[in-house]
């Protein structure tokens, strides 16, 4: 038989504890860390723009500007130098607007020169003009192939 000394004879309510929001909570939650974000898909391999690409220190944007050529179309625009690789200089100010403003800019113009046929390797700085505020991003890089094209003479000539 069982041991049943330690049976208690009257019933044991389990309490459970309801929990409402009062208008004066803290809404941020617990003051403990966040769980950590998952990790990012690998999917997407060489869809991203990786540093070998850009032009990253001052003095590489200084020398596309003075030893490349300026071309201006109607959203944009770039200096542009022969090179060994293709990479790409962005440069959106204060002056052009605000931070989401600037960063849409860099992101429509990062992937028309990721996806643009670049006659040679070029190096390519590239600032906004007003009319970009309100540009799409066909209308940038319908812009950014016109004026890669344009310099085809001037690409051929010093190779």
């Amino acid at each position: 038989m069982n041991d049943e000394k330690n049976i208690p004879t009257h019933k044991i309510e389990t309490q459970t504890q309801v929990r409402l929001s009062s208008p004066y909570e803290n809404r941020r939650g617990t003051q403990s860390h966040p769980p950590s974000p998952p990790s990012r898909s690998q999917g997407a391999v060489g869809l991203g723009f990786p540093k070998s690409r850009r032009l990253t220190k001052r003095r590489e944007f200084l020398h596309v500007a003075r030893v490349g050529d300026r071309l201006v179309g109607r959203y944009l625009s770039i200096d542009v130098r022969p090179a060994t690789r293709s990479r790409l200089g962005l440069v959106a100010t204060k002056k052009y607007g605000n931070a989401p403003q600037r960063n849409r800019f860099k992101r429509l113009a990062r992937e028309a020169f990721r996806l643009s046929r670049m006659p040679a390797p070029l190096e390519i700085v590239v600032a906004p003009r007003a009319y970009a505020r309100e540009a799409t991003f066909f209308d940038v890089a319908k812009d950014m192939d016109r004026l890669i094209n344009n310099i085809n003479g001037f690409s051929k000539d010093t190779q």
